[in-house]
């Protein structure tokens, strides 16, 4: 007699600054809400904080982890993060934006596998993605990235031309409005 394997969905840690009302938080609720619960599990870490946007999340069971990270500089939040990640032990990290990008590097170094970093438009000190400082940093990181996410042509460009991720590790998903739901 064989004992009959539990087969456990794989576990997608979230990684965002805040869980707070925007159109990339709008579209990691719309994930986590139309993904069969049967396929992955989910838990969120905010780095700073979630407002009651977190209530749109339909599993209430989904964790949402708030770091409280202090403005400014916290060195300490990469530690937090790291004992985080060590505890939840995620199959998949996936990071959105530049604020979270270098958490990557924790993840790796926490021994994730699976890492996708999501490009969901640039910050708004750095509209055209030409700021030398983000640019050292996100070509620093590219080794731990496994694969990118660019919500847009645009951006999917610059992860190539700019950011020189090759082609075969960035995927193109539209980001916008569902138009099956929302008609004129």
């Amino acid at each position: 007699m064989t004992a009959a394997r539990t087969i456990v969905s794989p576990l997608v840690v979230h990684i965002v600054r805040r869980l707070a009302v925007g159109g990339m938080e709008n579209g990691l609720v719309n994930l986590i809400n139309h993904m069969p619960g049967n396929r992955y599990r989910h838990a969120i870490i905010c780095l700073t904080e979630a407002t009651d946007f977190k209530d749109r999340i339909g599993n209430k069971a989904i964790p949402v982890i708030e770091l409280k990270q202090t403005n400014g500089h916290d060195p300490r939040i990469h530690l937090r993060v790291w004992r985080t990640l060590r505890a939840l032990g995620p199959d998949i990290v996936h990071t959105r934006n530049l604020p979270t990008l270098e958490f990557q590097l924790v993840a790796a170094l926490a021994g994730v596998r699976g890492r996708i970093h999501g490009e969901h438009g640039r910050d708004i000190y750095d509209l055209d993605g030409k700021n030398f400082k983000y640019k050292l940093l996100r070509k620093a990181l590219r080794p731990f990235v496994g694969r990118y996410i660019a919500v847009s042509r645009d951006l999917e460009q610059w992860l190539l031309a700019t950011v020189g991720v090759k082609r075969e590790r960035i995927m193109q998903i539209y980001n916008g409005v569902d138009t099956e739901k929302f008609k004129p």
